[in-house]
């Protein structure tokens, strides 16, 4: 994402796509929003952690650790008592991100429709979008067309007891 928001603002490229908080960035330089990502194409499972099925089951208690962290890290955003310090963090980790942007990415980032999934949850229809995608503009093109290949929920359930 860093790069392609980079590319835009060195004019290197006409448009991209971006998510919060570089869209916000964008807009704070100038740049217009064309239209929501998922307004066009519907639900997409943005943020994942990926690893090789072989590689999780050799390793299944760092992946069970990894999403309970995960989740439980998304959790504290929306805790309403760690705001100003969950403000902080892209303050001092992207240039360009001013107290305003940062307090408009937390309420997008935590939006109940468009932000984080509670819970570290996800969206199978999300999912299901990002397969068609890939299989229609990945390369080299190849169907990609069974969820249940690509996300395994007995970690999911490992992690959260669900």
């Amino acid at each position: 994402m860093t790069r392609r928001w980079e590319a835009l603002r060195a004019q290197k490229q006409e448009a991209t796509l971006l998510s919060t908080p570089f869209d916000l960035l964008a807009e704070a330089h100038g740049l217009h929003r064309l239209a929501r990502a998922t307004d066009v194409i519907g639900p997409y499972q943005g943020n994942v952690a990926a690893t090789k099925c072989s590689w999780a089951a050799a390793h299944a208690d760092e992946v069970i650790g990894f999403i309970r962290a995960y989740a439980a890290a998304i959790e504290w955003l929306y805790d309403p008592s760690n705001r100003d310090e969950a403000l902080g963090i892209p303050s001092e980790n992207l240039p360009h991100m001013t107290t305003e942007l940062a307090q408009r990415s937390y309420e997008q980032l935590l939006d109940p429709a468009r932000g984080f999934f509670r819970q570290a949850k996800i969206d199978a229809s999300g999912l299901k979008t990002v397969l068609e995608l890939r299989s229609r503009y990945g390369e080299p093109t190849r169907l990609l067309a069974e969820p249940a290949k690509y996300y395994d929920p007995a970690y999911y359930e490992g992690a959260l007891g669900k």
